[in-house]
């Protein structure tokens, strides 16, 4: 099932999709990034998005702060769901260089697979440090359930909605490029 929703959303999303990669061409002449990162079971596997940034040691640009803040650098990542290396719920995957630094108790995020949302994301996201992030994810894990599941995606729309209805929050993020 999972995998049928991410076909229809990649169909769905073609146009944007071409729009991407059209801009992404024109204004970093690569419009994909690719980054090794880790899934179930330790596993690794290559994640895929929209370049947002020209590269690693940068800033997002006008461009990049668009597409970040629209979420739509995530749009690839309906790939990696097709693959069989993410769900669209789970811990979000962290880079491997990380996994020598994870306590036994935090190596637990990995006993499902990486998601593009979680109960971390739709409970602080960025907003919280590391251990509170873990803790949210050992809970999910732990926790995990269709319930649950609805509810964050339930959440992840809402306040995918809500950010983008509250003009003056977007207005925000570009001060200085208008």
């Amino acid at each position: 099932m999972t995998k049928l929703v991410s076909i229809v959303l990649l169909v769905a999303l073609t146009p944007i999709i071409l729009i991407l990669i059209t801009m992404g061409w024109f204004v970093y002449k690569k419009p994909f990034f690719f980054q090794e990162r880790i899934t179930q079971n330790e596993r690794k596997f290559l994640l895929y998005k929209f370049r947002s940034i020209p590269n690693l040691k940068d800033k997002p640009d006008f461009y990049g702060k668009i597409i970040r803040s629209l979420n739509l650098d995530e749009i690839l990542q309906l790939v990696n769901i097709l693959k069989g290396d993410m769900n669209f719920i789970g811990p979000r995957p962290l880079l491997p260089e990380y996994l020598p630094h994870y306590s036994e108790k935090h190596k637990q995020r990995h006993r499902v697979k990486s998601g593009i949302t979680g109960w971390a994301q739709v409970n602080g996201r960025n907003s919280l440090g590391w251990k509170e992030n873990f803790d949210l994810d050992i809970y999910y894990v732990n926790n995990k359930s269709r319930r649950l599941d609805f509810s964050i995606l339930y959440k992840t729309v809402l306040s995918f909605f809500k950010q983008k209805t509250n003009q003056h929050q977007i207005r925000s993020k570009f001060k200085g490029y208008e």
